[in-house]
């Protein structure tokens, strides 16, 4: 079987179309994995997430969804292990969840972005009576207003701790350097080093602060390979 390495392919002027047949070509990489190593009767895969709406571009994440009826039994949970292990061995380095109908469902209703990414499921192999089932208990349960409230507010969230990651708080220990100029210092709060002569510093002379650097640089190498 031949290894696939999404990671690899340049998604430059990949198309829609290009981005279909590649997705069911992992369809069919994963499905024939799956016969291969006889996962239980009870199972079905679903790709999830932007896989699931069945347009792969190179580099976009596989996410998989292992559906079961209940949990695993022992035998049952070393061949999803196995599974997930071949498809790392072909190359496809899948996210992978393994949860039952049940469990969708509660953690579906806890966290946004697990309904997200299941909204978009859509079946590859296995059980579809137990896909199906799936799917009509999702949709029954599924709220437009409160899913849209949902993402508005996750949207909300991302956005003001970005803000603050630009922002920062102001604390000198979030800066690189601070300058002085009635004391005519610089410090460089990375290495804790000050320089006293701020014009020469301004002129390009940065022999001191950069000797320094280096200075730290070589510590920091030496006690990295002491605790190694």
């Amino acid at each position: 079987m031949v290894g696939l390495r999404p990671s690899m392919v340049s998604a430059s002027g990949f198309s829609r179309r290009k981005a279909g047949i590649h997705a069911a070509l992992v369809d069919g990489v994963l499905a024939d994995l799956c016969a291969r190593l006889a996962l239980p009767a009870n199972c079905a895969l679903a790709a999830v997430g932007g896989y699931g709406r069945g347009e792969l571009f190179p580099g976009s994440d596989v996410d998989v969804l292992l559906l079961l009826s209940g949990d695993p039994a022992p035998d049952a949970q070393a061949a999803l292990e196995a599974w997930v292990q071949a498809c790392w061995d072909v190359g496809l380095e899948i996210g992978h969840s393994v949860r039952s109908v049940e469990t969708c469902l509660v953690e579906a209703d806890a966290d946004i972005t697990v309904e997200t990414n299941l909204l978009e499921a859509r079946f590859v192999w296995g059980n579809a009576a137990l896909f199906d089932a799936f799917g009509e208990r999702f949709r029954a349960r599924f709220d437009v207003q409160r899913f849209f409230d949902g993402k508005l507010a996750e949207q909300q969230a991302e956005l003001a701790a970005a803000r603050s990651a630009q922002v920062g708080t102001g604390e000198r220990a979030e800066k690189i350097r601070t300058y002085n100029y009635p004391e005519r210092r610089v410090t460089d709060h990375r290495v804790k080093v000050t320089v006293h002569n701020l014009d020469a510093l301004l002129g390009g002379e940065l022999d001191e602060l950069t000797a320094a650097l280096q200075d730290a640089e070589k510590r920091a190498r030496l006690d990295a390979a002491a605790t190694a």
